[in-house]
């Protein structure tokens, strides 16, 4: 069974978890059942995404799709729970020969994790 998760500024609140999980949390909060979800990082295994370019119009339009591919990368690979990303720019913006278009290519690192409800 899968519990309901909801992300927010006080952490993660989880609905329908069965029981509390071991203290070795790296975020914790209390469902309104007084329940507890926490989310443990596997800190064993770093994994790398593909390197990868964005073109668009500006640097921060560039910058902002490489770094939004890249969350979403880690998210997917990790089945809904990554650990960073950290993203690691390998060319920063430049321009793609007349076309106008500017380009950034980079990778990411990040650590997949779990919530333990």
């Amino acid at each position: 069974m899968r519990a309901l998760l909801i992300a927010s500024s006080a952490g993660i609140l989880c609905a329908g978890c069965l029981e509390p999980s071991p203290s070795t949390d790296e975020q914790t909060s209390s469902a309104s059942q007084g329940l507890v979800c926490r989310l443990f990082c596997d800190s064993n295994f770093l994994r790398t995404s593909t390197s990868v370019g964005s073109s668009s119009p500006s640097c921060d339009e560039s910058t902002a799709g490489l770094n939004n591919y890249l969350e979403d990368y880690a998210t997917n690979d990790c089945a809904d729970v990554a650990c960073g990303p950290d993203v690691h720019i390998l060319n920063a913006c430049f321009q793609v020969g007349d076309s106008g278009s500017i380009q950034i290519n980079g990778y990411a690192t990040y650590r997949c994790g779990r919530i333990n409800c």
